[in-house]
């Protein structure tokens, strides 16, 4: 079995994990009250279902039609020396890529304001209810933050994914962390 394959199997039995316990959540909350009163963090966790399976789309779009590339992985003699196919298959899987890596965010911080809402909705009438309103409104402030973070790194946009021209302001790194030692780095 190559790494693309073992990455899909991976990709393939975790959704499968994944929508089961969501299956299995929304059966036993639908059995204890009913559609007719279902709260917030019920919806929310079926809104989860679907960008779950959305992001096993797009991964599986990024591993099996993409081959797993994107940009950040050419150095700049590859950026510099790549012809027009290549550039167009490199550019697609970065597309894909930050698309993922979205998804995996907006799933992240929903089931992040799913737990708040479940913790709202059992500490009602408490004196820590108070907490949650301020706890969501950060949640919710931090996910629009992270999602400007990570699509205005570079602007415009398809920068991002620009494979073959770094332009006059993209200056290719001096030192490449990722394969040295980290004591040289700092020798004179």
């Amino acid at each position: 079995m190559n790494a693309a394959a073992k990455q899909l199997f991976e990709l393939w039995f975790l959704y499968t994990v994944g929508i089961v316990m969501i299956a299995a959540r929304v059966f036993c909350r639908t059995r204890l009250v009913g559609y007719g009163n279902y709260d917030w963090d019920d919806y929310l966790v079926i809104l989860v279902g679907f960008f779950w399976t959305a992001a096993v789309i797009f991964g599986r779009i990024f591993i099996q039609d993409a081959d797993g590339r994107h940009t950040s992985d050419l150095n700049f003699e590859q950026r510099k020396n790549m012809n027009e196919k290549d550039y167009q298959e490199w550019a697609y899987g970065s597309k894909m890529f930050l698309v993922n890596l979205i998804l995996y965010v907006v799933i992240l911080w929903i089931l992040k304001f799913n737990m708040l809402c479940l913790y709202k909705r059992v500490v009602r009438g408490l004196w820590t209810e108070r907490f949650v309103k301020p706890l969501m409104a950060q949640v919710l402030l931090s996910l629009v933050v992270i999602i400007l973070a990570l699509a205005l790194t570079c602007r415009p946009l398809k920068q991002l994914w620009q494979a073959n021209e770094i332009g006059s302001t993209m200056r290719p790194s001096k030192h490449d962390l990722s394969n040295s030692d980290p004591d040289s780095q700092f020798e004179h």
